[in-house]
């Protein structure tokens, strides 16, 4: 998920009123605002931070663009548009331990990692700390 923020502002004259409201915004991925829209809000309110998350679609090295469009309701034609961009990122291999691999016990045993089992206590390093601890 990534997350972000835009603020809404109403640069009117003063004690104007502004009701606005999100109209569009890309097709690709899941898309929240909050909030999604506003009424009344004049230039001495001062700004309205709108938090937007989106899941990204599930591919790997895709550049993905877009754009959110907050309008004036009261005035269609008087709108902002923001341009958005996503770049899935490449997938990492997935890693494991390979089968024979030596395992530190916390009886100062090794057992084969696919020995291990659960309740089987082990020795860990503790970034933390950095510590060996029994884990």
């Amino acid at each position: 998920m990534v997350t972000g923020s835009f603020i809404v502002e109403n640069i009117g004259d003063s004690e104007s009123l502004l009701d606005w409201e999100i109209t569009e915004y890309p097709g690709w991925g899941t898309w929240t605002f909050t909030p999604t829209s506003g009424d009344d809000l004049t230039p001495e309110n001062g700004p309205v931070s709108v938090d937007v998350s989106v899941i990204s679609p599930d591919v790997e090295e895709e550049t993905f663009s877009g754009e959110i469009k907050v309008i004036n309701r009261d005035n269609s034609s008087d709108f902002d548009i923001i341009p958005v961009s996503l770049i899935t990122p490449h997938s990492q291999p997935q890693t494991c331990f390979l089968a024979g691999t030596q395992i530190a016990m916390a009886d100062e045993s090794y057992k084969n990692i696919e020995d291990i089992t659960v309740g089987d206590t082990i020795k860990s390093y503790n970034i933390t700390t950095r510590e060996i601890v029994n884990t």
